[in-house]
């Protein structure tokens, strides 16, 4: 709606605010639709500036009309509303406190891998660095100058995506349209591809006629039927499966015949999996959501995994009767030497050991 907005388009201003009531009762995220919408409304804003009309009507100059006044105070006004709906959630004004206040402290972002600027020396970010090059290739051969708004983005995004890793997605979901736009005028502006140029807009030119608006929502139906189909097969036929040499799945599953009588301590990245498996019966010391248990709750934890000075006090103060570890963890090695704890339960992967009554 955005894109439509800032092509002089019709667009329907009321998605926004309902985007963002769904997207902040959904997720933590939600202050990214906040920076694009600015990123829209300064960029526009510096377009009419310092483009001249001339410039601003010219095809060749791969710039489309800035908005008006009264669009931008329109935009304007629906960035406020966005604001406000922020505030429909169980939390209030709290959410944005939880926000900040987590992407201010140090100490909980240091100790979050995803938060963790990408290191390219491993393959699984060899994508976000192709990208990033063929961004940088594309714009170079590129005759047309890009919208402000466009080169905005593109440079927020791969900033924010080489800050830290979790807003690679983001960073993927926002350029890659802007991108394909660019290649898409590199060729129909290259001599070699005139021809097939004309030949795919005849194509489009059919494909319209045979109501070709309906064909993207048809496949995005047809694929959500086929994902939720897979799910619910993968679920009834046992596909869905989690390493046994990763995860705990035969320490949970004997768990689940022997609940714990009081609090259980678990490995941090296993806390994901035992919310998965075992929530609500079963609840968890600590997982993946930082920025909810907040820094002190982080802080015992590391006192514990680490054996510091004092890490026998916290498992006492939260009752913790039950411990579920790596079995090659320190922590795992001291408790099965101490008297007043026993192993219950134990393979390559996990260990249990609770405390003697």
């Amino acid at each position: 709606e955005l894109e439509k907005w800032r092509l002089g388009k019709k667009w329907h201003w009321w998605t926004l605010p309902l985007i963002m009531l769904i997207w902040v009762n959904f997720h933590g995220a939600f202050i990214v639709g906040i920076l694009i919408w600015l990123i829209y409304l300064v960029g526009s804003w510096l377009s009419g500036l310092i483009f001249t009309e001339k410039e601003k009507a010219s095809d060749d100059a791969g710039i489309h009309p800035a908005p008006g006044t009264s669009h931008l105070k329109r935009l304007l006004g629906v960035g406020v509303l966005v604001f406000l709906v922020t505030l429909i959630n169980p939390a209030g004004s709290q959410v944005w406190g939880t926000t900040f206040g987590f992407l201010q402290n140090q100490y909980l972002v240091s100790h979050t891998v995803e938060y963790q600027s990408p290191n390219f020396q491993v393959s699984s970010f060899w994508p976000f660095l192709i990208m990033i090059c063929l961004s940088i290739f594309l714009v170079g051969i590129n005759r047309r100058r890009l919208p402000l708004v466009s080169v905005f983005l593109m440079v927020a995004w791969t900033a924010f995506g080489l800050i830290s890793a979790r807003n690679i997605a983001i960073y993927t979901l926002v350029t890659a349209p802007i991108m394909a736009g660019i290649a898409a005028t590199i060729y129909r502006d290259n001599a070699i591809f005139s021809r097939l140029a004309g030949f795919d807009e005849r194509l489009f030119s059919v494909d319209e006629k045979l109501l070709g608006n309906l064909w993207p929502l048809l496949f995005t139906f047809l694929v959500g039927f086929v994902v939720i189909l897979g799910a619910t097969r993968g679920v009834n036929m046992g596909r869905n499966r989690f390493s046994e040499h990763v995860f705990p799945a035969k320490a949970v599953d004997w768990i689940e015949n022997h609940p714990p009588s009081e609090a259980t301590f678990n490995y941090f990245p296993w806390g994901g999996y035992l919310l998965y498996r075992s929530w609500p019966d079963h609840l968890v010391f600590i997982d993946g959501q930082t920025d909810f248990y907040g820094e002190r709750l982080t802080r015992e934890y590391e006192k514990v995994l680490t054996l510091a000075e004092g890490w026998d006090e916290v498992l006492h103060i939260y009752r913790v009767n039950r411990v579920l570890m790596p079995s090659d963890s320190d922590l795992v090695v001291m408790l099965s030497q101490a008297d007043d704890w026993n192993v219950v339960y134990q393979d390559s992967t996990a260990t249990i050991l609770d405390l003697n009554p």
